[in-house]
């Protein structure tokens, strides 16, 4: 599963869950950083691993819904479901 870390260049930065961690009724989430690249035929963002590891409490994510990864050709691909909105670049 992956979810939405931040935007960075107007694009989406994914973390592919690696492990989940609860802890005195606290959720902490074990996610290793994607790089991405938008396919337009797809509407799709291709995803690889990189070796950046942190810890997220679902609180600090951009967008907490889980998405899932789709293979097409060998490669791992996610579709966004919904609008992802960061008030930081609405703010003026």
């Amino acid at each position: 599963m992956y979810v939405v870390l931040t935007v960075a260049d107007d694009s989406p930065v994914f973390g592919r869950i690696d492990a989940i961690y609860v802890q005195d009724m606290r959720c902490v989430l074990l996610v290793r950083q994607c790089s991405s690249e938008y396919n337009s035929h797809l509407s799709a963002y291709k995803v690889d691993p990189t070796d950046d590891i942190a810890a997220y409490a679902p609180d600090e994510l951009l967008d907490y819904y889980p998405l899932s990864g789709y293979i097409v050709n060998l490669h791992r691909y996610i579709v966004l479901k919904n609008f992802l909105y960061d008030k930081r670049q609405f703010d003026i």
